[in-house]
């Protein structure tokens, strides 16, 4: 035997007496646990006997070392904290155990009423309003009498160590979880919580609420009823229970338009007050780059402009400064070319088409966040006159909008569209269009004609340059109008003389231009004849020049169509005279086109 074959042999032996001695201690676990739960259930059914053969409650028989536990019968309150005996720590909550069942307990946190423990399906533990199986624990006897507590919902499901029944356990680093085998980890006894007042019943707590995002991101309470709830701690350890954001309960009769804006004014202020508690300066302290970002977005009032996502503590620590990193992102992958830009047809036409530009992932989580926001807070939409509605509030800043433009191609593309003096503004914000389904057209779309159209507000926004829009629905159908962009191909450079011979006429009559081109129903336009209708794809880009002329036309299909709208400057307004009015439409664009 060569020495490379001796010592592959020795490799393998090594290796086959680790898989025998893991294997063994499987197996002996695994019948420590047979002969714990055989002997849970014995001693169960003997309580169950014991309990029909007396009508009076009778206390536990006391066990060496367990003097202050103390046991509960059917039916029975009592204020009690859960203490693990193989460490000596407890649960720092005084809670209400209530024997709902002959082997079945819930605990309901002192401090806070209706909240109780349970153990969520990823196996975190949580104090939360949800009443169901998931908060309801089933008690198994020890020999040594101590106590397994296993949650219902999980009673049936294999555990971390390979065995049947999730069990609430301490682990080795000193925090709780839900998943653990029947071992001393998982041992507990109830002592007595002298201090805690007696329990007495309530009446009208909400069972629902919506669960915790983890110990990085805890979310803070919603009610103004009741005050912050403080996370527990493990005495000596250094572990959590993250608490829940509690769903307020509103009637049906009640939940319209008002009354939602005044709910959400009150959550929002309530979880500010949370982040000023210690808990909540506590969670600001939380600084993944270094940089104290938390406390800074807290100070800056940018927290609470994402305070409306159910998911703001995530989306917090996952927030990017677009304003501060727009430098960075524009020179990302400088001579990329992502994006196949037609600049002739863009000077020519005053619009360009850019195929499958945004990936499926950016354009589906900005269309989740819209409908999100249209289903909890219907009253922030308004119609325009064009029949469109356009979204308004902190949504039009979200960061799920925003990487439209940020995180993909596009924002680096528009370089090549200036001068290479020319400094890009940060666009911080964006225009969501809806057009809604409509079932006939109604005369003035019959004869909506070449005299239906707008540009961009171009006296409150002169210092734009290219309006991009993205498309979050598709509008492909040849034969169906969907609410598709139209556009006049070639009449930008018409507009936009006629606006500057506007703004030449004096302050008043550039006011009324303005007015008058914006507004897509006015019919003292000129008619421009039949526009270019866009059949676009969800996650195209179209570029148009901000003298394009446009409108969107109605909707005959079943579903919304979905628009949303940047519109990108430079720093300095190249080319403008003394009145402050650009002189040349294309001055500002790279000499080269």
């Amino acid at each position: 035997m060569t020495d490379e074959q001796f010592a592959k042999w020795l490799q393998d032996e090594e290796f086959r007496q680790q898989r025998e001695g893991a294997a063994a201690q499987n197996q002996e676990r695994q019948a420590t646990e047979r002969a714990d739960a055989e002997y849970a259930r014995r001693l169960a059914s003997e309580e169950q006997r014991r309990q029909q053969q007396v009508s009076q409650p009778q206390q536990s028989r006391a066990t060496p070392g367990l003097e202050n536990a103390i046991a509960l019968q059917h039916g029975q309150t009592i204020a009690i904290r859960l203490q693990h005996p193989g460490t000596r720590n407890q649960i720092d909550e005084a809670l209400y155990a209530h024997h709902v069942d002959r082997n079945v307990m819930m605990f309901e946190m002192v401090r806070k009423r209706g909240t109780y423990l349970r153990v969520k399906d990823s196996s975190e533990t949580e104090f939360s309003k949800i009443v169901d199986e998931s908060s309801q624990f089933v008690v198994e006897n020890t020999e040594g009498g101590m106590i397994y507590l296993g949650p219902r919902k999980h009673i049936q499901k294999v555990n971390l160590s390979g065995g049947i029944g999730w069990m609430l356990a301490l682990s080795h680093n000193g925090s709780l979880i839900g998943n653990s085998s029947r071992c001393a980890m998982a041992q507990w006894r109830l002592l007595a919580a002298p201090d805690a007042p007696p329990y007495a019943p309530i009446s009208g707590i909400a069972a629902s609420s919506v669960p915790s995002s983890g110990l990085s991101s805890p979310t803070p309470p919603s009610s103004l009823s009741s005050p912050p709830a403080q996370t527990s701690q493990l005495l000596g350890t250094d572990s959590m229970v993250s608490n829940p954001l509690v769903s307020d309960t509103v009637p049906a009769s009640q939940n319209h338009a008002v009354h939602n804006e005044e709910r959400r004014n009150a959550r929002v202020e309530t979880q500010v007050q949370w982040l000023d508690s210690a808990v909540g300066q506590t969670w600001l302290a939380q600084d993944r780059e270094g940089r104290g970002k938390l406390k800074l977005m807290h100070q800056e009032g940018k927290l609470r402009q994402l305070m409306y996502r159910p998911d703001w503590p995530k989306a917090a620590l996952e927030w990017k400064d677009y304003a501060s990193l727009h430098s960075d992102y524009l020179m990302r992958d400088y001579f990329s070319n992502d994006v196949q830009i037609n600049f002739q047809e863009f000077f020519d036409k005053g619009y360009t088409v850019c195929p499958s530009v945004l990936t499926a992932s950016l354009v589906s989580g900005a269309l989740k966040m819209v409908n999100y926001w249209l289903g909890q807070y219907p009253n922030h939409p308004g119609i325009n006159a064009q029949g469109n509605i356009n979204l308004s509030g902190e949504i039009l800043k979200d960061q799920a909008l925003l990487a439209l433009l940020y995180e993909s191609p596009l924002l680096r593309s528009l370089r090549t569209f200036f001068k290479e003096d020319s400094v890009l503004k940060p666009c911080l914000e964006c225009q969501i269009s809806l057009r809604f389904p409509d079932y006939s057209p109604s005369d003035d779309v019959v004869g909506f004609g070449g005299k239906r159209w707008h540009i961009d507000s171009p006296d409150a926004n002169g210092g734009y340059s290219i309006l991009i829009g993205i498309p979050l629905s598709s509008t492909s159908s040849e034969s169906e109008s969907e609410g598709n962009l139209c556009v006049f191909p070639a009449k930008q450079n018409e507009v936009f003389e006629a606006w500057s011979a506007a703004c030449a006429g004096g302050r008043t009559q550039r006011a009324a231009a303005s007015a008058s081109m914006s507004d897509v129903m006015d019919g003292s336009k000129v008619d421009f004849g039949e526009p270019d209708k866009l059949h676009l794809n969800a996650g195209d880009a179209v570029f148009m020049s901000q003298f394009t002329p446009h409108r969107e036309d109605p909707n005959f299909s079943s579903h919304i169509a979905y628009m949303v709208y940047f519109r990108v400057s430079v720093a300095s307004a190249i080319g403008e005279g003394d009145s402050g009015v650009q002189t040349d439409i294309n001055q500002q664009y790279h000499s080269i086109w």
